[in-house]
C-alpha cells in the first residue's frame, strides 16, 4: 500500500543527529516491538518527514536527513527548561513496576 493522505503508517526507523564531535549519534529508535505510529498527513509529524515519506510503498526502505531549519531550528540554549523531577512524581508512581524500554527511574 501507498503512503499518502489519510493512512495510517507503522516504521521502524534509527535517528541520528549531528553530534558534539562531529559524528552522527544516535538520537532515537523506533523498532519493530515499539515502531512509530502516525497517520500520515494528518500534521502529527514535520511537514519534511511527510515529504520525504510521501509515495513510499510497504516493506520499501528510506534514508534521508532533514535540515534545522525543516525541523525545529538550531539548538538554543536559552530553550533549555531545568524542571524539578517533583513535578512527575504522579507519572512516576503510575508507572513504577511497568517495564518501559530506556527508562530510568531515580
Amino acid at each position: 500500500m501507498k503512503i499518502e493522505a489519510k493512512k495510517v503508517v507503522t516504521l521502524e526507523y534509527d535517528l541520528y543527529v549531528d553530534g558534539e564531535n562531529g559524528q552522527e549519534e544516535l538520537m532515537e529508535k523506533a523498532t519493530v516491538e515499539a515502531p512509530l505510529v502516525y497517520c500520515h498527513g494528518e500534521g502529527m509529524m514535520l511537514p519534511a518527514f511527510e515529504q520525504n515519506m510521501e509515495g513510499m510503498n510497504e516493506g520499501d526502505s528510506f534514508d534521508f536527513r532533514i535540515a534545522c531549519q525543516d525541523a525545529y531550528g538550531e539548538y538554543d540554549d536559552e530553550g533549555v527548561l531545568t524542571l524539578d523531577k517533583k513535578m512527575f512524581y504522579n507519572v512516576y508512581y503510575r508507572m513504577r513496576g511497568k517495564k518501559i524500554e530506556g527508562a530510568i527511574w531515580k
